[in-house]
């Protein structure tokens, strides 16, 4: 632990020339097994190498609280959003029952009344005919 701290000191006080990494070490594994030998020469500094190791586990960290927030976060979402469907679920289906039933009663009505003032027209009709 002594030591991440001290090289942590030591990026403060050295030059951005000194940390500068190069582009192929970047995107390259972190760990190379020991049967593998590098293709290209990546030649670094112990300077570079701490920074490197300081910026992995920082973004490590990073990464895995990010995870850990994010999953935390879809599970509360995953609950609110079923009782909240099955809430809207509920309520729009008992919305559009009783606006269907209201227009059934008021079509049915219109329909009576326009077969009674048919019938009282028709009796109308039947009186002047005779």
């Amino acid at each position: 632990m002594q030591n991440y701290l001290n090289n942590l000191l030591l990026l403060n006080t050295s030059t951005p020339e000194q940390l500068l990494i190069s582009l192929t070490l970047l995107p390259s594994s972190p760990y190379l097994p020991p049967n593998l030998t590098p293709t290209t020469n990546l030649s670094t500094t112990s300077l570079q190498r701490e920074l490197y190791f300081n910026l992995a586990n920082q973004f490590r960290d990073l990464l895995a609280q990010t995870h850990y927030t994010k999953d935390q976060l879809h599970s509360i979402l995953r609950e609110e959003s079923r009782s909240i469907y099955r809430q809207a679920f509920l309520t729009t289906m008992i919305l559009g029952l009783i606006v269907s039933l209201t227009s059934f009663v008021l079509i049915l009505r219109q329909t009576v009344e326009t077969e009674q003032t048919k019938r009282e027209i028709m009796s109308i009709f039947r009186f002047l005919s005779t």
